[in-house]
């Protein structure tokens, strides 16, 4: 089983549009009766981007579903009118492979993961998507079959949403600075003075930081224990 991400250069609706707004992050999530957009915008281009959006879906004889913004995100619901002559998710399933969410968008290029039994999918993957635009691959990488659970997702909110901004802070300050490398390249109180904190004040944060992003981290390594010969990364 190969995981495979390839970079197309199509004209299809969703890639159309980030040629249109190129400097915009979006990804995609589709079901085969909705798809879900998210993007990431500022206040310039929030307005310029929903009018596009609205003037495409017209043009393609879907409907708006929901719609949600706020400062700096923007989520769109949509009705699915994909089919393998317009979607780069239906060409990946029409060769028996899966894909994985979500496709993201960037510069005028769309990014796609998919998961192919052996290179003859792959490779027949890579033609359809090479036949609406110039493809590319860009990492490709072996999994076991039995491995998809390794592959489970957690999203930020849930590892880091509990986090005060005093917690994250203190983090990541901890990381850039060396303080979990071995051997470890920082002291605590250094780190402290130079966030101008005292030294109990910034451990008190960071050890809260840490309990809590562990506690999340602590049941997905259950998992993987439970699932994966640990001989075999020795």
């Amino acid at each position: 089983m190969d995981e495979i991400t390839i970079e197309s250069d199509n004209d299809m609706l969703f890639n159309h549009l980030s040629k249109q707004f190129p400097e915009v992050k979006f990804y995609r999530w589709c079901n085969s009766t909705v798809d879900f957009l998210e993007f990431i915008i500022d206040t310039d281009n929030g307005d310029y981007i929903k009018n596009a959006i609205d003037k495409a879906i017209d043009g393609v004889g879907s409907r708006i579903i929901s719609y949600n913004r706020s400062e700096n995100r923007m989520s769109i619901m949509m009705a699915c009118r994909c089919n393998v002559h317009n979607s780069t998710i239906r060409m990946v399933e029409s060769e028996s492979c899966m894909w994985k969410a979500p496709v993201s968008y960037y510069n005028g290029k769309e990014q796609i993961t998919i998961y192919s039994p052996d290179s003859s999918y792959a490779n027949r993957v890579y033609d359809k998507l090479s036949e609406a635009g110039p493809a590319e691959i860009v990492e490709k990488k072996s999994m076991r079959i039995y491995g998809f659970i390794n592959s489970f997702n957690i999203s930020l909110d849930d590892l880091f949403g509990e986090l005060t901004e005093k917690q994250m802070d203190s983090m990541i300050k901890a990381i850039d600075s060396g303080y979990f490398i071995f051997p470890r390249k920082v002291h605590l109180e250094n780190i402290a003075k130079a966030m101008n904190l005292s030294r109990s004040t910034y451990q008190e944060h960071l050890s809260v930081a840490l309990e809590r992003i562990m506690s999340k981290i602590g049941p997905l390594l259950s998992l993987y224990s439970s699932t994966v010969d640990i001989s075999e990364t020795e």
